[in-house]
Parts: C-alpha cells; sequence; structure tokens
C-alpha cells in the first residue's frame, strides 16, 4: 500500500471515524464552515483593531459564548469600539 494511503491511524480508530462520518456526513463540513467563518472574525478583528492582542481578540471573541458566527461578529467588532463586553 502506497505511503500516501495510510491515515496514520490504528484499525479500531479509523473504522470509528469512517463510521461517524458515514452516519453524519454533514458534521465535517459543518466544522469547516464555522471554522472559515471565526477565521473570518479574526481577521476582520484584525484589520479593525490592529493594536489589540491575541490575548484581547480571544477574549472578545469567546465572552460572546455560543452566538451563531455572524452574531459574534457584530457583537465581538462593536463591543470594543464601545467598551461593552459582548
Amino acid at each position: 500500500m502506497p505511503s500516501w494511503w495510510s491515515a496514520g491511524l490504528e484499525p479500531d480508530d479509523a473504522k470509528a471515524e469512517v463510521r461517524r462520518y458515514t452516519q453524519s456526513p454533514a458534521q465535517p463540513q459543518c466544522y469547516l464552515m464555522g471554522k472559515l467563518q471565526i477565521l473570518d472574525i479574526v481577521a476582520e478583528y484584525r484589520r479593525r483593531y490592529p493594536s489589540a492582542t491575541m490575548l484581547q481578540m480571544h477574549d472578545d471573541i469567546l465572552n460572546c459564548g455560543s452566538l451563531p458566527p455572524r452574531s459574534c461578529a457584530r457583537s465581538c467588532l462593536a463591543s470594543r469600539r464601545t467598551g461593552v463586553s459582548c
């Protein structure tokens, strides 16, 4: 078997991953879409507030709680401007 074919997982772990992805095929796509939305929020935050530290950005985003990404973006980007937490 070619080296690129191996996923680097133990057989039982590989079977569990295949089972998970076949039982809920949209889950990985949802995670990826969420990640991309968070990366967009981070990029916009850095653009608007270049002097903010990574800790400030992290805290502002996490202070939004479990809001949908669009609401989190509005809230955390406005919070730095107004000084009001999410």
